[in-house]
């Protein structure tokens, strides 16, 4: 049979015992710091999600895609967040400003490398798959009507 102890400590005993937890100095979803050739890239938000999809042409390659995606998060001559994002909101949509800033760009940091491109695309990998993991389906609540579409195999006879 087993023997359970009854605990006989006092409250202070308990309080002394206790370290209040310290607060957390960081958010709890945290992400990596990227850089990419020494250039320090903002975080990726749902505002430079709106502007790189204004920004790309979905006619690009893979490789034109990882890249435009760096250039866009690339941070220039210590720019503030907020002066960034003006100057991104105003070349996003004016695509012949955007194509003409990014060209700059690559010819101020380039040439690229091989390895490079290859840590392009990670970075943008990356951040990509963590925004798809964070993302969660809404479950319906109680009583709402899902409709369901029944599909029918016609069978090869």
């Amino acid at each position: 049979m087993n023997q359970i102890e009854e605990d006989v400590g006092t409250d202070q005993e308990l309080s002394q015992n206790i370290k209040p937890e310290e607060p957390q100095k960081k958010s709890e979803l945290t992400r990596p710091e990227y850089n990419f050739k020494g250039a320090t890239l903002f975080p990726f938000s749902g505002a430079y999600q709106i502007l790189f999809n204004q920004a790309r042409d979905r006619e690009d390659t893979g490789l034109t895609t990882w890249m435009i995606f760096v250039f866009l998060l690339s941070q220039r001559n210590g720019e503030s967040p907020k002066d960034h994002r003006k100057w991104a909101m105003r070349v996003a949509w004016k695509m012949d400003d955007f194509k003409d800033a990014w060209l700059d760009w690559a010819d101020e940091m380039g040439p690229f490398s091989d390895a490079d491109m290859m840590e392009a695309k990670r970075i943008y990998e990356e951040i990509m798959q963590t925004i798809k993991d964070s993302l969660v389906e809404p479950i319906p609540s109680i009583g709402s009507r899902v409709s369901q579409k029944k599909m029918s195999q016609k069978k090869n006879i």
